[in-house]
Formats: structure tokens, C-alpha cells, sequence
């Protein structure tokens, strides 16, 4: 056998019998969170105790598929707790190392339920050019599936953190209060939209809210930075069923492309924050939860306006 086959036997052997990294001494009373809101609503859930919310992912780029700092991961291996909410989100997590004992992933068991998305088109292999399927870890833009997931953080917090469990009870019952308001709030314009075209901008898990009202929904992919060409103006007025729709999107489009999308094809705007995007870290506990609902309940107040204005257009066709 040649040296380097017997080599890579033994490399690999190797790896076979390689564990996880030993548990640390002492574990911190601190809970690692690897997304934003998860960030949110465990400030909310702590906000009565000493426990530290430290988040883990990254304050620059997008905070599912970038890397954390090497600081932050070497932090959460000393956390009594790592929330993640899941490989679908955090994709940075299966290269991560974090401790299993003590990661915790809020949507295991609700696959079936996410939005399955396509992913880029490739060729390898003898397959030729094809498409993956996967799904899209936004799951807590869907306030059913958020409130599923805040109650299981709760269980969980109080499971490691028993000396407390009475006031993460108490706000957890204000967290589920929030997440059922936000859910009305939506569902409220269910039966005025079931029969309108409701557009979103594809990659950003925007399909989460709209299919809370029931009807048909379409993804477009969008530059928001720049006007629709020929053929993508002609690939939107395809997809609007009638005479205009609503469209959302995840962040304000150039003037230039608003124009065409409000004025040329009739379509009422709603931008929608996803709540993916940092929160700054240095914030007080108790305003973590705050910044991020403001942003959360800024749809709410976004949505109604545009349905008034389609239904007020739809009165005067």
C-alpha cells in the first residue's frame, strides 16, 4: 500500500475518534443567542434577572450566513444555554463547534412548516445543470411559528435557569400577548386581500406574512437600487393578476424604481422590516426587546395604509 494511502487511513481514523471539546469548569449564567430576535425576546424573558444575553452572530453583514466572531463563539462555549433557531437561519452553525449538551434549536421539528425556497442553479457531477430545494429559516416572521418557538425558549430558560423560572413565566405571557397582537394585526386584513394580488420580494421570508391572508402569493426578484429594464417590467406586470396589487418589500426602493412600481404598474408598497438586522449589542437589556419590536410593529402600522389605498383605488376603477 502506498505511504500516503496508509496516511489518510489513519488521518481519517482520526477524525473518526474525535469528540467534542471537554466542558468547560465553570459554566456563565449567560444565554447565547444566535439570531436578532432571538436576541429580543430573550432580553424580554430575562429582563427581571442578572442573566446576560449575549448574541453570537455577526453586527456586520447578514447575521444567518456570516461568520461570527472567533470571540463570541469562544464566549457561548462557556453559556449555560446557546439558542440557535437553526441550520435553515443560522448556516454558519454547522462549522461552529458550539456545545450540544447545551444548544438548543428552536424550530427543530417544524420543517414541514417552513417556506420551502429554490436555491441557485448549478451543475456538478453527472447531474447537469439543477436546483436544490431548502427552506427558509425567517420562521419568525410568521407570528404562529414565532409564538411556537418563544414558548419553547421559555420552557428551555426556565429548565437552566429554575431559581427564576417564576419571572420568565410572567414574561413570557407578555412576550406570547405581543406575538398574538402582531398576528391579529395581520390577519385583520385577511378577507380584503384574499382576492388581490400580494407580491414579495423573493429571498427575505416576506412569503411568511403573506400567506397568513390565504390568498395567492408570488416572489420577484428585485434590485431595489435600480429601475426595471424592459424585461423585467414586462416579468412584474405578469405576475399582477389585475389591475395592480400589493407588493412587499424588504427595505425602500430607489425613487426611480418606486415610480415605475407605484405609478406604471399600480402597485402599493409596503416595506417590511424583517428584524434580521443587528441589534446593537451594548444596548441595555431592557431595550434590546424594545428596538427590535419597534421594528416588528412598524409593519402594522405600514400595512394598513396600503390597504386603504388599493381598496380606495380599487373603489374608483
Amino acid at each position: 500500500m502506498p505511504r500516503w494511502a496508509s496516511f489518510l487511513i489513519l488521518l481519517a481514523l482520526a477524525s473518526c475518534g474525535k469528540s467534542e471539546p471537554a466542558e468547560p469548569a465553570s459554566l456563565r449564567d449567560a444565554v447565547a443567542v444566535g439570531a436578532p430576535p432571538l436576541a429580543a425576546w430573550a432580553s424580554l424573558l430575562l429582563h427581571e434577572t442578572p442573566i446576560e444575553v449575549e448574541p453570537l452572530y455577526a453586527d456586520e453583514g447578514p447575521t444567518g450566513s456570516t461568520t461570527p466572531p472567533r470571540a463570541r463563539l469562544a464566549a457561548a462555549r462557556t453559556a449555560k444555554l446557546v439558542v440557535l433557531f437553526g441550520p435553515s437561519f443560522e448556516k454558519w452553525a454547522r462549522q461552529a463547534a458550539l456545545p450540544s449538551t447545551r444548544t438548543v434549536q428552536l424550530g427543530e421539528g417544524l420543517r414541514d412548516r417552513l417556506l420551502e425556497v429554490e436555491e441557485r442553479t448549478h451543475a456538478h457531477g453527472a447531474q447537469g445543470e439543477h436546483t436544490h430545494k431548502g427552506v427558509d429559516g425567517r420562521s419568525w416572521l410568521d407570528p404562529a411559528l414565532a409564538r411556537e418557538q418563544a414558548r419553547r425558549l421559555a420552557t428551555e430558560l426556565c429548565a437552566r435557569f429554575p431559581e427564576h423560572a417564576a419571572s420568565i413565566t410572567l414574561q413570557a405571557a407578555e412576550l406570547e400577548q405581543r406575538l398574538s397582537q402582531l398576528e391579529a394585526a395581520l390577519a385583520d386584513h385577511r378577507e380584503a386581500l384574499a382576492a388581490e394580488t400580494v407580491l414579495v420580494q423573493h429571498g427575505h421570508g416576506l412569503a411568511y406574512l403573506a400567506r397568513i391572508w390565504g390568498g395567492p402569493t408570488q416572489e420577484l426578484e428585485l434590485d431595489l437600487d435600480q429601475k426595471l429594464g424592459t424585461s423585467d417590467w414586462n416579468r412584474v406586470r405578469a405576475a399582477i393578476t389585475g389591475a395592480g396589487g400589493l407588493l412587499l418589500l424588504s427595505d425602500e426602493p430607489a425613487a426611480a424604481l418606486r415610480a415605475q412600481l407605484e405609478t406604471e404598474l399600480k402597485l402599493q408598497l409596503v416595506v417590511i422590516p424583517t428584524g434580521e438586522g443587528a441589534i446593537d449589542p451594548a444596548a441595555v437589556e431592557g431595550l434590546r426587546f424594545g428596538a427590535w419590536w419597534q421594528r416588528q410593529a412598524g409593519l402594522t402600522q405600514a400595512l394598513p395604509d396600503a390597504v386603504e389605498a388599493l381598496l380606495a383605488s380599487r373603489a374608483g376603477e
